[in-house]
């Protein structure tokens, strides 16, 4: 029996080595295709990295909705002699903007950590795809594809772990969530987004970073939530804030009505509900739990946009959502009519 199991977990073993990204789903858009070609002409490697290759584990790219990055041994001035369009929104960090075909594509530079401090990284170039994947937060991010040959580096097996529904940290986990407190957030959008277990000692040192979070910059803690609120279905990550208890550090305002789960639940349905298009409606329905009535509501609403510096006239149309948000909805007799609602809504937001 011994012997039987033994041959079984070898076998499967074998399997998971064989497993590579099915790269037949990956169709880069014209404007990437240009860049990778020209630095690879110009005898720089260039690597695909990010959403656009993580989603292919998925065997679904959407071109316009994954984004395309590089990663290349080029360094940033040689990048900015290659391209004439070019915008330094990261130089210090080794990325360059490239501007083609009206699409803004991020080359960087292959990068290794030096310094870390849970925040920000202090990083020098590395000459190598395989030292940068190292550094990367988890393993279903750290794989890599180059156009030019079709080779595909996937030095921590992210693409097995991928198939197999875990999402796993790089390395040492605990070390991944000391390096930047960020990563505790945006495991818990990646494990909803794609309906990801957490590895067991992954979960663990997650738990245990929570407590760094404070320390985080209000900008970034609100572009993440502001990513969570576009996918699918927002509660699949919303539901990890409560469950490692990030409410009290960033949402306190939420933390009396998360424990009352027949409400959480339902908040939460409602949340989904909404479209992904409409992500500050989300984020109305969601506040919407913090108060008894309209008035509490819209202040402790208010409190929680400051705290994450959402701009004034941002936080003006949120807090009027809130405060009237439940009585005018259930005055709309119509799916047709909420629809029109939410539509005109948006259009409003665009003006902020």
């Amino acid at each position: 029996m011994v012997e039987a199991s033994y041959a079984v977990e070898s076998l499967f073993a074998v399997v998971r080595a064989f497993m590579t990204l099915d790269t037949s789903v990956l169709k880069p858009p014209d404007g990437f295709i240009e860049i990778a070609n020209r630095l690879e002409q110009a005898g720089f490697k260039a690597w695909a990295v990010g959403g656009a290759v993580r989603a292919a584990c998925g065997r679904e790219v959407r071109k316009r909705e994954e984004d395309w990055d590089i990663a290349t041994e080029a360094r940033p001035e040689e990048v900015g002699n290659l391209f004439s369009r070019t915008v330094p929104i990261g130089v210090e960090h080794g990325t360059v903007g490239v501007l083609c075909h009206d699409d803004l594509y991020e080359v960087t530079t292959f990068r290794r950590d030096v310094k870390t401090d849970g925040r920000h990284a202090q990083v020098t170039f590395a000459d190598s795809i395989e030292e940068d994947l190292a550094r990367r937060d988890f393993t279903i991010n750290a794989i890599a594809w180059r156009p030019r040959t079709g080779d595909v580096r996937d030095p921590f097996d992210g693409v097995s772990d991928f198939e197999d529904r875990v999402l796993r940290a790089v390395g040492t986990a605990a070390h991944r969530f000391q390096e930047d407190y960020l990563r505790v957030l945006r495991g818990m959008r990646f494990a909803g987004r794609f309906d990801l277990k957490l590895e067991e000692s992954t979960a663990r040192a997650m738990r245990e970073a929570v407590g760094g979070l404070p320390r985080l910059s209000a900008e970034r803690v609100r572009e993440e939530l502001m990513k969570v609120l576009t996918d699918q279905a927002p509660s699949s990550a919303l539901c990890f804030y409560t469950e490692f208890d990030v409410l009290p550090h960033w949402y306190p305002e939420l933390v009396h009505a998360s424990s009352n789960r027949e409400i959480w639940v339902a908040a939460f349905d409602a949340v989904d509900a909404i479209s992904c298009r409409h992500p500050f409606v989300r984020l109305a329905r969601w506040l919407i739990q913090t108060g008894e009535d309209a008035v509490e509501r819209r202040a402790a609403s208010l409190s929680l946009l400051n705290r994450l510096k959402f701009s004034n006239a941002q936080r003006g149309v949120i807090g009027d959502l809130v405060e009237h948000y439940l009585p005018f909805v259930n005055a709309l007799d119509s799916p047709e009519r909420h629809r029109r609602w939410l539509s005109e809504v948006e259009e409003s937001w665009r003006d902020v």
